[in-house]
């Protein structure tokens, strides 16, 4: 899940536990956290990256709970398809996220670069654990990317989906050798203007319309993932677990902003 779900402003975990529950034909199954384990260089800023956290549970969750594995390391993302699941608000990229969250739903981005601070903005820092994709309508005017930095693509037409409120700890999934495999967990929005001009349609505020940045903390990252693969290790996860991420996004909140 996202770190910024577990911690206070400045990155130190402020939940006793979390509980999770997964939806399954048969009926929900539910259960309480053991431990919480936090990325130990996320300060409680997502600007600054590592935004990652691990929820560990002593429960065996039963076979039909869905298992998906995390992308290879050093797995590079960006300029590919991504494929988001989220809980979170919802609305039409017109006006940003207008609706309650809890409705679970899925759509396309195109990963288009690390953190922002790679390329220029000030503030964003460990870029390279960070993905960024912004929300497109087809209109040139509306392309984040292209607005600020000369990178034009218009987007998935009504696949294409943003972040928003609920959404914070939802995976992203990229096709890794014909498998979808995890690949980003959700991180946080941004909305920038340079001497007054901007892409986003709904000026000054970070709402998830058209023309704002959305991030995911990137799961491919050997920063990341290390530290991942290090912590499932030392810990007592039950042997079916071993190496493969849990999608819990229901635990952690949701994600998305249609636009239809």
């Amino acid at each position: 899940t996202a770190a910024h779900c577990l911690t206070d402003g400045a990155g130190a975990i402020d939940a006793d536990s979390v509980t999770a529950t997964f939806e399954l034909a048969g009926g929900d199954t539910s259960a309480a956290s053991t431990t919480l384990y936090v990325h130990p260089s996320y300060d409680g800023s997502t600007g600054h990256g590592y935004d990652v956290a691990i929820v560990e549970f002593d429960t065996e969750w039963v076979a039909a709970v869905p298992r998906y594995e995390m992308v290879s390391p050093g797995f590079d993302a960006i300029g590919m398809q991504g494929v988001s699941v989220g809980y979170g608000r919802t609305g039409h990229g017109s006006a940003g996220a207008t609706s309650p969250s809890g409705t679970k739903r899925i759509g396309l981005n195109l990963w288009e670069s690390g953190g922002l601070g790679a390329l220029g903005l000030g503030g964003i820092t460990n870029n390279e654990t960070q993905l960024t994709a912004d929300f497109d309508n087809g209109l040139a005017a509306n392309d984040a990317f292209d607005f600020f930095f000369g990178m034009s693509d218009l987007g998935y037409g009504d696949d294409e989906i943003g972040l928003a409120s609920g959404d914070s700890g939802g995976p992203t999934f990229f096709n890794e050798g014909g498998t979808y495999r995890i690949g980003g967990v959700a991180s946080y929005v941004t909305t920038l203007s340079s001497g007054g001009s901007t892409s986003d349609v709904t000026p000054g505020s970070a709402n998830s319309s058209f023309g704002e940045f959305f991030v995911v903390a990137d799961v491919g990252s050997n920063a990341v993932q290390s530290w991942i693969d290090t912590t499932i290790g030392a810990a007592p996860v039950p042997e079916p677990q071993v190496g493969v991420m849990v999608l819990a996004a229901a635990a952690a909140g949701g994600w998305r902003r249609r636009r239809r």
